[in-house]
């Protein structure tokens, strides 16, 4: 094999020799770039993950309380709308009562009380002849002198007695009134209670949404913590394969300087 001229021979050889050395400086700064580069990626990205699981810890401490919070309510809500489910329908129930008393009132009673005073107007007149039969007895001696003869005191009763349906018949009407009213209430009662079990239902509805949140949010932290372990691994797994192809790299340069060597010896 014919060799090259010395001067060429020993150029080529100074070329592969710096080619080399660049390598292997390549190599070793590669190297130890890749440890430092890599070292920082690794922390900085340890950092994120635990600032993402601290804020997700906070998130899902915030939908607790969020959910606790609403679970109460919940529960109020239903408390109220038993309660006033329970107070219409007593209302409902004592209605007919008050119906029944108003109708007494101003028709039984009344009835009642005019057919007493015209049995009073009779026991009237016969305690007239009464009185007047007791009052002729004084010339025999008998003295009847009543301070109230029994006609009087009837008279008086029935006189009382007298006022009395107009009184019922306010009694009736006011009766009539609150019946009236407790009809109004009655339904506004019905209409609050079916806006909080309207108001529960959305209450509850929120609820469960929150529920699906605090799933996310718990699996979001599981695949956050097996981030955290898995990261160091991942980096160290890279600065293995870096470590090997700059290696081999470097390795690579031994090629080039032993030519080196040889062209710039013939040289």
């Amino acid at each position: 094999m014919r060799s090259l001229p010395r001067p060429l021979a020993r150029a080529i050889g100074i070329v592969l020799l710096a080619t080399a050395a660049l390598g292997l400086l390549l190599s070793a700064v590669g190297l130890l770039a890749t440890f430092s580069l890599t070292r920082q990626a690794e922390m900085r990205l340890l950092g994120a993950l635990e600032a993402l699981d601290e804020a997700l810890q906070v998130t899902s401490e915030g939908l607790d309380v969020a959910h606790v919070a609403l679970v109460d309510t919940n529960e109020t809500l239903t408390s109220l709308s038993q309660t006033f489910v329970s107070v219409s329908r007593t209302i409902t129930e004592t209605r007919p009562i008050i119906g029944t008393l108003a109708s007494v009132s101003s028709q039984d009673l009344p009835q009642t009380i005019n057919a007493t005073r015209q049995t009073l107007a009779t026991a009237q007149e016969t305690a007239q002849v009464v009185d007047g039969v007791l009052g002729a007895l004084n010339i025999f001696g008998l003295r009847y002198s009543p301070e109230q003869t029994l006609s009087s005191a009837i008279g008086n009763v029935s006189s009382s007695l007298a006022t009395l349906p107009v009184a019922l018949n306010e009694v009736a009407t006011g009766l009539q009134q609150a019946n009236r009213n407790l009809a109004i209430v009655a339904d506004d009662l019905n209409t609050v209670t079916s806006g909080l079990d309207s108001i529960a239902l959305s209450v509850n509805e929120t609820t469960n949404v929150i529920t699906r949140y605090q799933a996310v949010v718990d699996e979001l932290q599981g695949e956050v913590v097996a981030l955290q372990a898995d990261v160091p691994g991942w980096f160290t797994a890279v600065r293995l394969v870096m470590s090997m192809l700059l290696l081999w790299l470097a390795l690579a340069q031994l090629v080039l300087i032993t030519r080196g060597w040889e062209l710039l010896s013939e040289g």
